[in-house]
């Protein structure tokens, strides 16, 4: 029997949790012909229980010659944006093989992009002990460190990588990303021109990181050519996808429009991750029925009296980062970035374990106020060390917490720090949603690569406002983009006002700060306010219709301020 006629069975009995028939249903014409083995994992790979495939993978490692099969496996897996299923085939490796240190990197490396940084870690320490002039591993330790705001960590990572392989392009393009952070861009500038000169051979990362220097270097048109150059060459999907979104934006700096929307357009439609708006509109739909007034009165506090935390929330590219820079920029005030501390608790408190993708704050019946109270304790330490690592002083009194996504948790933020301020950025619903639309985000935001489900998140964010502004009782000031980046200093003082306080020049001049800026917005927050960005969507016309029809079928309003 073909593989194409069991293939059917194969995926019944995977959905049915039974791991040995599914397996049976495919090797039998597997033993048959052998060619057929390639094909093997994405149809047990695809949406099947985890039991399953690891049945599957323990399979493959018993029979013979299977082991450099299995690898490829987890390669192709993790090269097509599959990290899940990596990590999964190269646990089992690992298993069997617990001293090579190639699979060991491997192993870390899923992890990392699994965002397991702990773990990876402790993989990628154990393969640099089993082969430590090996420079992907450096150089991957760098970009956990660099994620996880360890700056100092990271540059020493990569210096160490670069000391074994000169020019090292991962290292290259981390450490150019992590100076352009730090605000030394002539460093940047220079270690990326420099190994660029050197190079023999177009290559991704130093392409990724060309583009990221090329407005402040002036080279916009070489940056341009030298991405479509590598482009051309034979690279991983998810490097393919996160070039051409590097592309459009340089498109997009000179003007040329109709190019940038084909090519973000293709971008997007490369991105592996997927996203299920009707799922996500039905938790929403639960999680509002659950929120009523009267469960917000019943709801345990902390009795936490801290004002330190200002949460700013909003849909990502909305200026939650203006906002931040504005507030860290005050001499009592510090930044925190983008914390995943509240989403963290939230899981807790609700038992919830190995949770991914968005989260809701549903069942409150094992809070007390003692496990709110550890809770707030665990929080204001973390803010206090994160801010600290981006150059913020440690004595602030107020510190921002910037995780667009915390207005899906507004009540545990009432519950633990009932007298916090929230700061809700609101911006044109077509500009927010072409600015997601345009960026390659380092998390899994499903929902940012197609226009349809953008709209359909919008109009949610939205309606998850509206009702929080109504039932809690923690205030939130809406701050609108299109009216701060016009009148800057009457919006400072009303953002100022709401947490407290005096108004202070240095706000007003916060591109001058020195600190760390991690997050999408950096080149925005260097600069000084400006209106460019506002009714970005004109400049699209037509190509962007069928965003603005989704939007209007989602019920946004579109008749908003410029």
């Amino acid at each position: 029997m073909a593989i194409e006629c069991t293939r059917p069975i194969a995926r019944q009995r995977a959905k049915e949790n039974e791991a040995d028939q599914a397996i049976a249903a495919l090797y039998g014409p597997i033993t048959a012909n052998p060619s057929y083995q390639t094909t093997t994992w994405p149809v047990i790979g695809a949406g099947t229980p985890l039991r399953v495939r690891a049945r599957y993978s323990a399979h493959e490692m018993s029979r013979p010659n299977d082991r450099d099969q299995m690898y490829l496996q987890g390669k192709q897996a993790h090269e097509s944006g599959n990290y899940e299923i990596a990590a999964q085939i190269f646990e089992q490796l690992v298993k069997k093989e617990p001293r090579n240190a190639v699979l060991q990197f491997a192993l870390g490396t899923s992890l990392m992009k699994l965002k397991k940084f702990g773990l990876a870690m402790k993989h990628l320490e154990k393969a640099a002990k089993l082969k430590p002039m090996m420079p992907e591993i450096h150089a991957t330790m760098g970009a956990i460190e660099r994620t996880c705001l360890n700056d100092e960590a990271a540059i020493k990572h990569y210096q160490r990588t670069l000391a074994i392989r000169k020019d090292f392009p991962p290292a290259i393009c981390g450490l150019t990303d992590l100076y352009r952070k730090l605000g030394r861009f002539d460093d940047a500038v220079k270690l990326i021109t420099g190994a660029l000169e050197r190079s023999p051979s177009a290559d991704p990362y130093l392409a990724e990181a060309f583009a990221a220097i090329a407005k402040d270097a002036n080279r916009v048109q070489d940056a341009i050519d030298h991405i479509r150059e590598v482009l051309k060459t034979d690279i991983p999907i998810v490097s393919r996808s996160s070039l051409n979104f590097r592309l459009a934006g340089l498109l997009d700096s000179i003007k040329e429009y109709e190019q940038a929307w084909e090519t973000v357009t293709l971008a997007n439609e490369q991105k592996v991750t997927r996203w299920d708006p009707v799922a996500y509109e039905s938790d929403v739909g639960h999680m509002l029925k659950n929120w009523t007034r009267e469960r917000v009165l019943e709801a345990p506090s902390s009795g936490s009296d801290s004002e330190l935390p200002v949460f700013v929330v909003g849909m990502p590219r909305s200026g939650t980062s203006l906002v931040e820079q504005i507030i860290a920029s005050h001499p009592a005030g510090a930044g925190a970035g983008e914390m995943n501390a509240l989403s963290l608790a939230a899981c807790r408190q609700q038992g919830i374990r190995n949770h991914s993708g968005m989260v809701f704050l549903r069942d409150i019946s094992k809070i007390t106020p003692q496990s709110l109270s550890r809770e707030c304790d665990e929080y204001l330490a973390s803010a206090r060390r994160v801010s600290s690592q981006v150059g913020d002083e440690t004595g602030a009194e107020r510190i921002v917490d910037k995780l667009p996504y915390n207005y899906q948790i507004l009540p545990l933020i009432q519950m633990m720090f009932p007298k916090a301020r929230v700061i809700h950025t609101v911006r044109d619903p077509r500009d927010t949603c072409i600015s997601c639309f345009f960026q390659d985000f380092l998390g899994e935001l499903g929902y940012a690569y197609n226009l349809k489900q953008l709209a359909v998140y919008y109009a949610q964010h939205e309606r998850i406002m509206a009702h929080m502004k109504e039932v809690l009782d923690i205030p939130i000031l809406e701050v609108r983009y299109e009216r701060l980046v016009s009148e800057p200093e009457h919006g400072i003082r009303k953002i100022l006002d709401h947490i407290g306080l005096d108004f202070h020049e240095d706000c007003v001049r916060f591109h001058e700060s020195k600190r760390a800026v991690h997050t999408a917005s950096l080149e925005q927050v260097r600069k000084p306010m400006y209106k460019t960005s506002s009714a970005r969507w004109k400049r699209y016309g037509e190509l962007i219709a069928p965003l603005t029809d989704a939007l209007i079928e989602a019920g946004v309003n579109l008749q908003t301020e410029e």
